[in-house]
């Protein structure tokens, strides 16, 4: 669950989005990839860490309105 959290605050800081948006971002890139939403959050901290895209939402979702 830790990671899921950081997950979700990468996204909040980086988006300026509520905790419950970027957890809604989380649920619907994992319902859409059929990949856990552990596996998700896991692979955006990755990416942040290696100088992920700054401004540009993850592996290709198109959730600029975060009310996914």
């Amino acid at each position: 669950r830790d990671v899921i959290g950081q997950a979700k605050g990468i996204l909040m800081e980086r988006f300026q989005i509520s905790a419950a948006a970027a957890f809604a971002m989380l649920r619907r890139l994992s319902q859409e990839s059929n990949t856990k939403l552990a596996h998700i959050a896991e692979k955006l901290i990755r990416l942040e860490r290696a100088g992920g895209a700054s401004g540009q939402a993850p592996f290709g979702c198109q959730c600029r309105n975060v009310s996914c």
